[in-house]
């Protein structure tokens, strides 16, 4: 394999899988720009994740755990107890509540499957707090720049993936140390072979996946 010279890399850790690290390197390398640059999180901060399952959220509320955040997850009903065990303090099955309506508020609200609306969800929010979303829309970027001058909740969107070389190295550099300590998992829903590609799309657009799905070359890897 050739890279770059400014390319990110490291080396895997023995604990960790070729298909955990595969699966790290996406929403790993999402939620730590999130939580630590953008929301720059502090301890005894509330936090509410949306998507608390997802891959982007499931390392989300590990890392917001660890900062020593209290940590609220919304997910569906089946992962509720999973989501609980990476660290959250609350989970909320939005089947069956709505998180907009249950009195508590947030310093920041994280969406980090874009399923919410700023406009609805800054009510949540507390004043001087943030509203984050992954999910990359005009009307977010309007938001975000009106938000910045005269709103009480601010707007934000982050393209993670233009950050430097440099930042991204950092980053990968920490989560791996994370790892390494015990403090972060990756996990790993469901492998599938690349024949299976299809298959793998559909389950994860479902959206009740644990985590992530990751697609290999071997065509016999379908399953769970």
């Amino acid at each position: 394999m050739v890279l770059s010279e400014d390319s990110v890399l490291a080396r895997r850790p023995a604990q960790l899988s070729v298909r955990e690290a595969a699966a790290m390197s996406s929403g790993a390398m999402t939620a730590l720009p999130f939580l630590a640059e953008v929301a720059k999180l502090q301890r005894g901060q509330r936090i509410l994740i949306i998507g608390a399952s997802g891959s982007v959220g499931s390392f989300a509320v590990q890392m917001a755990h660890q900062l020593g955040a209290h940590v609220t997850g919304v997910c569906s009903q089946a992962n509720v107890s999973w989501v609980r065990e990476l660290g959250a303090d609350r989970v909320i099955d939005y089947t069956q509540e709505d998180f907009l309506k249950t009195g508590d508020t947030y310093d920041i609200v994280f969406d980090s499957v874009g399923k919410s609306r700023f406009a609805a969800a800054k009510q949540i929010v507390r004043p001087g707090g943030q509203y984050l979303t992954t999910v990359l829309s005009l009307k977010i970027l309007w938001q975000g720049f009106w938000s910045a001058r005269r709103g009480k909740v601010r707007a934000r969107f982050a393209a993670t993936g233009l950050r430097t070389p440099e930042q991204k190295q950092a980053d990968l550099n920490q989560i791996l140390e994370q790892i390494q300590q015990g403090h972060l998992k990756a996990v790993v829903d469901r492998v599938y072979g690349f024949s299976a590609i299809r298959e793998a799309h559909a389950y994860v657009d479902r959206g009740h996946k644990k985590g992530n799905v990751v697609v290999q070359w071997e065509a016999n890897a379908a399953g769970s």
